[in-house]
Formats: structure tokens, sequence, C-alpha cells
């Protein structure tokens, strides 16, 4: 999923919003290593507003 969200930003003509995908690729890795090595959501709550962030400021950047 992030490297979709990787091409759609990079590539015009697959552009379009990406948020929710990274989003939901961040909910499945936080899951995922929360079942695989004990993760806390204390760490992982930072890392999905992080990425929603980044999500925010390349939407603005790409716009013209």
């Amino acid at each position: 999923m992030l490297f979709e969200v990787l091409i759609r930003l990079l590539i015009p003509e697959y552009r379009r919003p990406v948020t929710g995908t990274i989003i939901f690729a961040f909910i499945l890795i936080a899951v995922g290593l929360n079942s695989l090595i004990g993760f806390s959501w204390n760490i992982i709550w930072p890392l999905i507003l992080i990425a929603i962030g980044l999500s925010i400021l390349f939407r603005g950047l790409g716009r013209k």
C-alpha cells in the first residue's frame, strides 16, 4: 500500500488523494507489529499523525 502511495504521488497520470490509503496502511502495519513483536499503540499513534501531516504537505507541494 505504501508503494501504491508513492506511485500515486510521483506519476501524474495516477495522481489522486492518498490520505486514506496512508492511514489504512499505517493501521495495518501497526496491527501487524503489535501481534508480531508487541508494539504499543503509544508508539504507533504518533507515527500515524506524522504520516497524515506529511500527506497534507505533499498534497500542498504537488499543486501548482
